[in-house]
């Protein structure tokens, strides 16, 4: 049995029930699925029942008995016009070197990683949220976003939603209003093209581009506004309005944070290697490479959890630690929010090289963190092992957090004498140049990088190459997210 005031959601009142009540919670997991029941009766208010429900799983072979268990592994396999789920599949897949049998013909699965050690995790909180919705009239868990939403301007981002964000956002559910932005140009007649774009996350995946053609005339610095709310259902509606006039963008994005370039390509990849790995196609060395690319590919895609459990796998067949494994691991933990194994990581990847990828990320994190002594400490390890420009920017940034303009000016000065001409630059590397010139008083070296990258866009091959971003009303209120 287990109370029922652990489950009450805060200000809720139980409603007048004569009968029992009995919901069931599925979890349809990529791995495993699983049933739990609870039964509520208004004999015992105060208590529930709840159960794991074995499932019957039928398997392959004459006279075979059949299995039942609570985990039902997610497979189904084809065989001599017999339909096998769960264990009988499992065992036809782990059988398919010797008996023919191919992966998308005659047997169908994905992997996911586990949830916790206790594998009905997901099932018991589904059968938990709908009694709630029976007994209270809303759910015991709120929605939430599970990673960053940004506007792109000229200079970087503006974020939107932060991960972590309870859904409706914002909590009452009417829209957000940020009056941040400006016009970046004037056009006299014709039309001014604006280019609206949302990413995600610190990798920046592109979520979503579309063309807002403002008509003329309209002036360089005339005031922007954009209105925005993310509901429950994670439909995103934003708009964005010339104030003092009628002109207005509009989209609704369902989904936004599923909704990828080209996703049907990435998933094609993940399978593909897999396969290789499976088959034996990749081997030795090449294996745990292999995996870190499929953790990149699903890291693409939005699926945290899947790159994590990837990665660690990949640890594990690689038999000890690897700087870029472990790096990518505490980039993939700082997305998800969870501070502490993104600092865990962070550290054991700085552990494993001498290389400064790691501690530079580690400094940036901790920036934005708004760690600020932390940060600097590690910014100064990481330029004891390389004098990259990049440091510096980000020692003149913490230096700025900190109210010491001196020392801010001093490391960008350093920056600029260490960076190469704008067009030798990697585009990691220019997006620092640009965070840099922002906050320098010569305006034309930040022209410089921004025509740099316009450039790259357009050779790119960018959707609307000619269009512009918005641009902030301060260009001090810019900050630009980039990670090694």
């Amino acid at each position: 049995m287990i109370n029922v005031s652990l489950f009450i959601p805060d200000l809720a009142q139980i409603k007048r029930r004569r009968k029992p009540v009995r919901v069931v919670g599925i979890d349809l997991g990529t791995t495993n699925s699983s049933i739990v029941e609870i039964i509520w009766s208004p004999e015992s208010p105060g208590s529930l029942q709840t159960t794991c429900a074995p499932v019957e799983q039928k398997l392959p072979g004459n006279g075979s008995e059949g299995h039942a268990g609570i985990l039902v592994p997610s497979e189904i396999a084809l065989l001599e016009g017999e339909v096998y789920v769960g264990q009988g599949a499992r065992m036809l897949r782990e059988q398919s070197l010797h008996n023919g049998l191919a992966r998308n013909k005659h047997f169908f699965y994905e992997c996911k990683n586990d949830i916790g050690i206790r594998k009905t995790y997901v099932a018991r909180g589904a059968a938990f949220q709908a009694l709630c919705l029976q007994l209270f009239g809303q759910g015991v868990m709120r929605p939430v976003c599970y990673d960053s939403i940004f506007l792109c301007v000229d200079s970087g981002t503006l974020e939107l939603v932060p991960v972590g964000a309870g859904l409706p956002f914002p909590a009452d559910g009417s829209p957000q209003r940020l009056n941040a932005l400006a016009v970046p140009k004037t056009v006299l007649s014709g039309f001014l093209e604006l280019k609206v774009e949302l990413v995600a996350g610190s990798e920046k995946r592109s979520l979503y581009r579309a063309l807002w053609c403002i008509p003329g005339p309209v002036s360089k610095g005339d005031p922007l506004y954009v209105e925005y709310c993310l509901n429950e259902n994670q439909v995103l509606d934003i708009s964005l309005v010339l104030e003092g006039s009628q002109e207005k963008f509009s989209a609704i994005i369902g989904s936004p944070l599923t909704s990828t370039v080209n996703p049907q390509a990435r998933m094609v990849k993940i399978l593909e290697l897999e396969e290789d790995i499976r088959t034996g196609a990749v081997t030795g060395e090449r294996v745990p490479e292999a995996m870190l690319e499929i953790g990149k590919h699903y890291s693409e895609l939005g699926y945290k959890e899947r790159a994590v459990h990837t990665l660690k796998q990949a640890l594990k067949v690689k038999g000890g630690p690897d700087a870029d494994i472990l790096n990518r691991l505490g980039m993939y933990y700082e997305d998800m929010g969870d501070h502490e194994r993104a600092e865990k990581f962070y550290c054991e990847a700085m552990s494993a090289t001498t290389g400064p990828a790691p501690a530079f990320n580690l400094a940036l994190y901790r920036w934005k963190r708004k760690l600020y002594d932390q940060a600097d400490a590690t910014i100064d390890a990481t330029i004891a092992k390389s004098r990259q420009a990049p440091n510096f920017v980000l020692k003149a940034l913490i230096a700025s957090a900190q109210g010491d303009a001196q020392a801010c000016t001093h490391n960008l000065q350093e920056a600029f004498l260490l960076f190469k001409p704008v067009h030798e630059l990697s585009d990691w590397e220019l997006g620092w140049y640009v965070t840099a010139a922002d906050k320098s008083p010569d305006s034309s070296c930040a022209a410089a990088a921004r025509a740099e990258r316009e450039k790259r866009q357009s050779d790119n091959g960018d959707d609307f190459p000619e269009s512009m971003l918005p641009v902030f009303r301060s260009a001090l209120a810019c900050t630009l997210d980039t990670t090694l």
